[in-house]
C-alpha cells in the first residue's frame, strides 16, 4: 500500500496495513497502544483520530517502531510526528 501521509489512513487502509503485516487485530493495534476493540471499531469505519493515524503511519508505513508504552517512547512519537 502506497500512502504518502497519515491523513490517507482510514479504517479500510488500516485493515489493509494490518493484513499486509500479517497480524491479527490484537497484536497490530497493541503495538501502537490501542485496544483490539477500539481497533475493530476503526477498521469498521469509525473515524481514526489524528494521533492514532500518525502512529499507524510511523509504525506501519515509515517503518519507525515507536514504543507507546513508556513516557520516553510517547515523547519520541510526538517528536517524530512534529518533524513530518
Amino acid at each position: 500500500m502506497k500512502l504518502q501521509t497519515d491523513s490517507e489512513i482510514d479504517g479500510a487502509a488500516a485493515k489493509q496495513l494490518r493484513t499486509e503485516a500479517g497480524m491479527g487485530q490484537r497484536k497490530f493495534w497493541a503495538r501502537i497502544g490501542v485496544s483490539q476493540t477500539t481497533g475493530h471499531y476503526y477498521e469498521g469505519g469509525r473515524r481514526i483520530p489524528k494521533p492514532v493515524r500518525t502512529l499507524l503511519f510511523l509504525n506501519y508505513v515509515a517503518g519507525i517502531e515507536v514504543d507507546t508504552g513508556t513516557i520516553e517512547g510517547a515523547e519520541r512519537a510526538r517528536q517524530l510526528a512534529a518533524v513530518r
